[in-house]
């Protein structure tokens, strides 16, 4: 296997590890594209082919709902002279970013090392759902950082920085860079934390400036952009998942999603909100529900002007979806896979692969 263009492609430790492992004979390709039951991926010299699933192996990875999304890592038998190549194992995913869609999980992309959550400086500017994108990456042990795109529409140097203090004190994300590509502003930050050979998948409603971002960082106009309309909400530009390498590692667009339920438990949204978890920490019943009873630290915060009201209205939100979340699905498998998920994570923090 020549690892030198798939570790930039972000080939990373417990990938390696299973294909030392595995039984299974071929080339290890990552999934780039996913057009219904054809799918594109990147083998070992960068060259992007197409493949299939077929006979049993197709039936296994269907029966166990399992079939293939962009940013899993597959054993192919490559064929140069067929016009597929035949997947014959998927390796197992360091984690996944799903959503609940009509009662059951979607899993929208995996193996992936940082959420670049895209919000724009403008007129459509949605707290709340970059709380819930929050929460969703959480859920997934993936590491999230808020890109504030479109800088150049918001005035004054002083006020985006208070405003940016003002979301760190209360966004559980790692880092809040505002960016404006359009006239080049504080595009060095973005550069220095996408450098790693990491997987970075992008984020947010339409319109925000997710095509653009993948644009400068490929250096080419693989995707299309579109100018925003009036009202300042986006038009959809991306309409499928899409994989790319380039210098810094991988970058995975994704579709604009204003519709989009959690596949998150109740502890995960928990640690989304670190400053609530500690108020709710010191409420007098263990079982608090944060609305009327008595003692509680929720009320109190909300009382006192220390937590926002809107903040604690989507906090309650999501717990609702997340308690609905653990109703509909088998807990103890999404715990088992929570597990496998953090204890990777753990071991990759030190280094992006």
């Amino acid at each position: 296997m020549n690892s030198n263009f798939l570790e930039r492609a972000g080939l990373c430790p417990f990938i390696k590890e299973q294909v030392e492992n595995t039984e299974t004979q071929g080339s290890l390709v990552r999934i780039s594209h996913v057009h219904k039951d054809v799918y594109l991926g990147i083998n070992e010299i960068g060259e992007e082919i197409s493949l299939k699933l077929v006979g049993s192996v197709l039936k296994k990875y269907t029966e166990s709902k399992k079939l293939p999304v962009v940013g899993d890592w597959v054993i192919v038998d490559e064929n140069p002279m067929a016009r597929f190549s035949s997947i014959k194992e998927i390796l197992i995913r360091k984690n996944e970013i799903s959503r609940m869609s009509h009662n059951s999980i979607s899993t929208l992309v995996s193996n992936v090392d940082y959420g670049i959550i895209c919000a724009s400086l403008n007129q459509n500017f949605n707290l709340k759902r970059i709380e819930r994108y929050i929460s969703l990456l959480k859920s997934s042990e993936v590491r999230a950082v808020l890109v504030l795109t479109k800088l150049d529409l918001y005035e004054g140097e002083e006020a985006i920085e208070n405003f940016v203090e003002k979301l760190i004190s209360n966004l559980n994300v790692e880092e809040i860079l505002p960016i404006s590509i359009e006239k080049k502003l504080n595009l060095e930050s973005i550069e220095k934390l996408l450098c790693g050979n990491g997987t970075y998948t992008l984020l947010g409603s339409s319109g925000v400036g997710k095509s653009t971002l993948t644009n400068y960082l490929l250096g080419e106009d693989i995707q299309k952009v579109q100018e925003i309309r009036e009202d300042g909400k986006g038009f959809h530009t991306t309409v499928s998942r899409s994989l790319h390498t380039f210098e810094g590692g991988v970058i995975i667009d994704t579709p604009g999603m204003r519709g989009m339920m959690l596949c998150a438990s109740v502890e995960d949204i928990n640690e989304s909100y670190d400053d609530i978890k500690n108020l709710t920490m010191n409420c007098r019943f263990s079982n608090c529900g944060h609305t009327n009873e008595p003692g509680c630290e929720l009320n109190k915060a909300l009382e006192s002007g220390e937590l926002d009201w809107s903040r604690y209205e989507n906090y309650l939100k999501l717990l609702r979806e997340a308690a609905y979340f653990e109703r509909k699905t088998s807990s103890a498998a999404y715990l088992a896979a929570k597990k496998e998920w953090k204890k990777v994570s753990c071991n990759a923090r030190k280094k992006i692969y």
